[in-house]
Parts: structure tokens; C-alpha cells; sequence
């Protein structure tokens, strides 16, 4: 399985605004393109000024995965730097699951 990983770093102050964001805007809108199965948020717990999430999307396959990136990522994040600015920096990483263990 493929997941889209996005790490966000939030300044202070607005960590808050952007999760309510998250949870009731931005996050049913990338589950609507039909790439993704599911999406989990993750509190990334270091020692930094900011607060951390990563936000993981599982795909529905590789080619899904491409679909998304080809169709829909650069105005998913032109958007969220619309929404929030200097606020929030974040990467995006590709994350294969190998295996998993209980």
C-alpha cells in the first residue's frame, strides 16, 4: 500500500484554525478525488517552536496515487498557501507499507 504523506509544521497561534480546516474542509476534499481510501493525522511530538502533524493518505493504487499528484497536488497546495501563508511549512514524502506487525 501507498500513502501521500504531508508533514506540516504550524507557528504557534494557529494550530487550532488549521486543524478545524483539516478535519472539515481540506481532508474530506482530497478523499472526493477519488485517490485516496482513507486519511489519518498523526501529531509529530519533538522539540521545536512550531507544532508538527502528518497528515497520510492511503491510495487506492500506484496509479491513483500518480493521478493525484498529475491532477490535483498543485492546487491542493497553492490552496493551502492561500489559506495560511508563512503560517505552516510542509513537505510531502511517498511512504511504501512493507509490512506491519501486531
Amino acid at each position: 500500500m501507498l500513502f501521500y504523506n504531508v508533514t506540516s509544521q504550524i507557528v504557534p497561534g494557529y494550530e487550532n484554525q488549521w486543524l478545524d480546516w483539516l478535519q472539515s474542509s481540506h481532508i474530506p476534499a482530497m478523499l472526493n478525488t477519488g485517490c485516496f481510501r482513507y486519511a489519518t493525522i498523526l501529531k509529530v511530538h519533538a522539540e521545536s517552536d512550531f507544532t508538527a502533524y502528518a497528515v497520510q493518505y492511503a491510495a487506492h493504487s500506484k496509479a491513483d496515487l500518480e493521478r493525484y499528484q498529475q491532477n490535483f497536488a498543485t492546487g491542493f497546495e497553492q490552496y493551502t498557501v492561500e489559506m495560511f501563508g508563512k503560517n505552516i511549512h510542509q513537505i510531502t514524502t511517498t511512504l511504501e507499507l512493507i509490512s506491519t506487525h501486531k
